[in-house]
């Protein structure tokens, strides 16, 4: 099995600076091989790379998120040594007007020292620092965001842990010290650098609650699990069956989202609810079914929707978000939350198709995984800005969702339980590093049949794109119109068996 947190080399890792905040950077899997590679050619020349970041700030750390980077060719550079190294002017002003029009509030530059396993700032580094931070409060005059603009100054060695950085304000005094990168990627999630390694505690390794865990997954899988905080967006049938199956995986902490109340009518498929729930708020009523379990975790029990500043807040936080919401609406919201922040989402929907008499013509749930740096939710076929047209609409009628009609989509136990089960192994497969997984599935209950659907990345989304808001953390853009239409699809069959 893969193991997704790098722990090699943590004798590397930063030590923390009393009285800053540790900073985590956030990047795709693919910006961070691109800049390890740009930066860290076998000439050993130092070479740099200019960032637009994103950024969250709660009590405990910074997190930063990688919007755009900038690396330099070598003609970007007045003079390359080994020990030193500077670009043109063009350049520079050229990576400060990108800045600017992005609207993040973080500056970056990174630069190598390709000569050592660990990156060290050296005292020339020091005056660099100081210099961008000047410049860059200028131009945060500029921009009216003197209050918001921050800098940050990064240094690779040849070690994927070996690196230093610091945030700092405009007057280039450090508020925060790099103790983490976060990588994102389709086979899992990497952390480099935190300096102690995900280990189960000893207690857990004999908790007869987690022995089936840990014989399928080994306690290196299940360390993962402990410490992962999941959020779960829409308590319905789906979403109970996805408490269901995660309140046995020993999580560390577990956000619930869902501004409803128990209604007789949702006893049905809601697994764990009663007759005397009957007028609770589902969160509540979910928050216990997981603490009889295992009174051990963390649960937030938010009775809000997506779009509440507190859900958010607590989006933010968590590794991985599983989804099972009805509207496009609130799914639209959640992706772009996701996309801003760098989350890896799990978004479920099931439902018959009847006609006109009751008669059902499909039956059906599918199973759509954005990873960051990958096709999101509007680009596979949810169409979040038209949800009634196009593709998006074909899909929905192959896999259940009552689409042109006047009746609502019947919801039902046994089609909520597959999904949730199914959705629920690929998050374990994806948290766990098994592999890559599915991007979607579409399981056809009524048919028998369960398929794979792949869908190239739109590079005109107005959210995954190139011009998207992957990684910019919170700004006042909205994206107001779908990517370009002739969006195309190939079915590649997983599974099938007749009725």
């Amino acid at each position: 099995m893969r193991m997704n947190h790098a722990w090699n080399d943590r004798y590397l890792a930063p030590i923390q600076v009393p009285g800053q905040k540790p900073v985590r950077l956030n990047v795709k899997e693919a910006d961070w091989d691109q800049l390890r590679e740009c930066l860290l050619k076998k000439d050993g020349l130092e070479r740099q790379a200019f960032l637009e970041l994103g950024l969250w700030e709660d009590e405990t750390r910074y997190d930063l998120f990688l919007h755009r980077m900038w690396p330099l060719t070598d003609q970007d550079y007045v003079f390359q040594e080994l020990y030193r190294v500077r670009p043109r002017g063009e350049a520079v002003a050229h990576a400060y007007n990108a800045f600017r029009e992005a609207g993040v509030p973080v500056h970056g530059h990174i630069h190598s020292h390709p000569f050592a396993r660990r990156g060290i700032f050296s005292s020339v580094d020091d005056r660099t620092r100081r210099d961008m931070a000047r410049g860059l409060s200028g131009l945060a005059r500029i921009m009216d965001m003197e209050d918001a603009a921050r800098c940050f100054q990064m240094v690779v060695g040849k070690a994927p842990s070996g690196f230093q950085g610091v945030l700092t304000d405009l007057k280039g005094v450090g508020i925060g010290e790099l103790n983490a990168v976060r990588v994102i990627g389709p086979k899992g999630i990497t952390v480099h650098g935190e300096g102690h390694a995900a280990v189960l505690e000893a207690g857990l390794t004999r908790d007869p609650r987690l022995d089936r865990n840990i014989r399928w997954l080994g306690e290196d899988g299940q360390a993962l699990l402990a410490n992962t905080h999941v959020a779960v967006a829409g308590l319905g049938g789906a979403g109970a069956m996805l408490v269901a199956n995660l309140r046995g995986l020993g999580l560390r902490e577990v956000t619930l989202i869902d501004p409803d109340l128990v209604e007789p009518s949702n006893l049905n498929r809601l697994s764990g609810a009663g007759r005397k729930d009957v007028g609770l708020a589902k969160v509540h009523v979910f928050k216990r079914e997981i603490l009889k379990v295992r009174p051990e975790t963390r649960v937030n029990a938010l009775a809000v929707g997506v779009e509440d500043t507190e859900a958010r807040a607590h989006i933010r936080r968590a590794d991985v978000v599983l989804a099972a919401l009805d509207g496009m609406g609130p799914r639209a919201e959640l992706q772009v939350l996701c996309a801003r922040f760098l989350k890896p989402l799990f978004d479920l929907g099931s439902g018959i198709l009847v006609d006109q008499h009751r008669t059902i013509k499909r039956m059906g749930s599918q199973i759509i995984v954005y990873i960051p740096g990958g096709p999101c939710l509007a680009c596979q076929g949810l169409d979040l800005f038209r949800p009634d047209s196009g593709i998006a609409g074909e899909i929905r009628r192959r896999t259940g969702y009552v689409v042109g009609t006047d009746f609502t989509p019947t919801a039902v136990a046994t089609i909520n339980s597959v999904a949730a089960g199914w959705a629920v192994d690929l998050f374990i497969r994806y948290l766990t590093g098994m592999g890559p997984i599915p991007p979607y599935t579409e399981i056809d209950q009524w048919a028998g049949t369960v398929r794979q659907i792949s869908i190239m990345k739109k590079l005109s989304c107005p959210v995954c794109g190139e011009a998207g808001l992957e990684g910019k953390g919170e700004d006042d853009a909205k994206p107001m119109s779908p990517p370009e239409e002739g969006l195309g699809f190939e079915i590649l069959d997983v599974s099938k068996e007749e009725n």
